[in-house]
C-alpha cells in the first residue's frame, strides 16, 4: 500500500489538477475558474504547510525507489496528450467568444455546460491555461535529461510553449556551466563558461525571465552554427536542430491562428494569437522562476566541480511534494531507478549526457 501511495497516487495530484482545469474549460461559466483556483489553492497549503519538511522520494530499505519505472514514465509521458487536450479546450472557447457564439445551458450526453462565454471567462481560461501549462514545461523540462522517445516528447511539450529550444541548452549549458551567470551580450561573451540559467545577485526576477529565456536561445543558436559548420552543413537546414525547435510549434500556431480566423477574419486571428503568446509568457515565466529561485546569487568558481551548494534546496512538504516541478523531478529520478540511496538528488548532481539525435 505505501508502494502504491508514494511510489504512484502521491504524483497524480498535478496530472489530476491539469484535467479539472480541462473540465473547467469545457463546462464554462463559473467553472472556468477551477485553473486559477487550483493555483490559488496550491499557494495557500504551501504557506500553511511551510513549517513541515519532506524526506524525499519514497523508498525501500535498500535506498531503492518504490515506484514502477514503466507506470511512472507512461504517467509524464500522458501529459504531452493532456497539454494538448488544455489547448484544443482553449481554441474552442476563443472560437466561441471571437465568433459570438450566445451564452445558453446545454446538455452533451447528459452533462451539462454553458455554449459561449464572456470576455472575463475567457480571461480566466487562458491565464489559468496558461499557469497549468507552465506545470506541462516541468514535465518536459525533467524529461530533458532523458534520451530517445523521452526526449523527443520532451521536445514536443517545451514546442507547446513555444521553447523546445530550451532542451539542449538546458542539458549542455546550465548543466556544464551551473553558478556561472551570464550577464548578457555586453558582459561576458556566451559559451565561455556561461548559464543563462543562473540569475547573479541584483537581478530582479522579471529581468531573469527575459535574460534568460533570450540566453538559452542564443546558446542553441551559437552551438548549432559551430556544429553545423564543422559539418560542412547550411545553417538554415533541417539538420539545425535550433530552428527544428521552433518549428515544432508551428501546429500551435497554426491552431490558434487558423482557428482565430475562421471565427473572425484577421481580427479573431491575430486576438487569439494574443491569448498564445499570453499562455506562453505565463509558462515560461514559471519555468524561469524557478530557475530564478534555484540558483540566485550562487557562484561556482571555474573549474570546480558542481556540488549540491550550486542549487537552493527546498524540502517544504506541499511544495516538493505532489504539487511542483519537485513531484515531476522525483518521478524522473525514480523512473530512471538511480543506484545511490539518496533519491534527493538536486538538478545540480544531474551529469550531461550523450547528444540526443532530436
Amino acid at each position: 500500500m505505501r508502494s502504491l501511495i508514494f511510489g504512484h497516487l502521491v504524483y497524480l495530484y498535478t496530472p489530476i489538477g491539469i484535467l479539472a482545469t480541462i473540465a473547467g474549460i469545457l463546462m464554462g461559466g463559473p467553472w472556468v475558474w477551477i485553473g486559477i483556483g487550483i493555483f490559488g489553492f496550491n499557494i495557500l497549503m504551501d504557506t500553511l504547510t511551510k513549517g513541515i519538511h519532506t524526506r524525499g522520494a519514497a523508498v525501500n530499505k535498500q535506498g531503492q525507489p518504490v515506484g514502477s519505472a514503466g507506470i511512472l514514465n507512461l504517467m509524464m509521458y500522458f501529459q504531452l496528450v493532456s497539454f494538448v487536450a488544455l489547448q484544443i479546450a482553449v481554441v474552442w472557447r476563443i472560437y466561441q467568444y471571437v465568433a459570438g457564439v450566445p451564452i445558453e445551458m446545454m446538455s452533451w450526453n447528459g452533462y451539462a455546460y454553458q455554449n459561449g462565454i464572456t470576455g472575463l471567462e475567457l480571461v480566466a481560461v487562458v491565464v489559468g491555461a496558461g499557469m497549468h501549462q507552465g506545470l506541462g514545461i516541468m514535465f518536459g523540462h525533467e524529461l530533458s535529461h532523458t534520451k530517445g522517445i523521452g526526449f523527443l516528447i520532451s521536445r514536443m511539450m517545451m514546442s507547446l510553449s513555444g521553447c523546445a529550444a530550451f532542451c539542449y541548452a538546458h542539458v549542455y549549458n546550465h548543466h556544464l556551466e551551473l553558478g556561472r551567470a551570464w550577464l548578457g551580450p555586453e558582459g561576458n561573451k556566451m559559451m565561455d563558461d556561461t548559464d543563462p540559467a543562473t540569475a547573479p545577485r541584483g537581478r530582479s526576477l522579471y529581468a531573469h525571465w527575459i535574460i534568460s529565456t533570450i540566453g538559452q536561445s542564443y546558446f542553441g543558436y551559437r552551438t548549432e552554427q559551430r556544429r553545423l559548420k564543422r559539418m560542412g552543413k547550411s545553417f538554415f537546414s533541417l539538420s539545425n536542430r535550433w530552428i527544428r525547435g521552433y518549428l515544432m510549434s508551428l501546429p500551435t500556431v497554426a491552431l490558434f491562428g487558423g482557428i482565430g480566423y475562421l471565427a473572425g477574419g484577421v481580427d479573431g486571428a491575430l486576438l487569439s494569437l494574443g491569448c498564445m503568446l499570453l499562455i506562453w509568457a505565463i509558462s515560461t515565466f514559471e519555468l524561469e522562476a524557478l530557475n530564478y529561485m534555484e540558483h540566485y546569487g550562487l557562484i561556482r568558481v571555474k573549474g570546480q566541480p558542481i556540488e549540491y551548494r550550486h542549487s537552493w534546496d527546498n524540502d517544504n512538504a506541499f511544495t516538493a511534494g505532489p504539487s511542483s516541478r519537485s513531484a515531476v523531478r522525483r518521478i524522473t529520478t525514480t523512473a530512471a531507478k538511480p543506484t545511490s540511496g539518496n533519491c534527493r538528488a538536486s538538478v545540480s548532481r544531474l551529469r550531461p549526457q550523450a547528444a540526443p539525435t532530436r
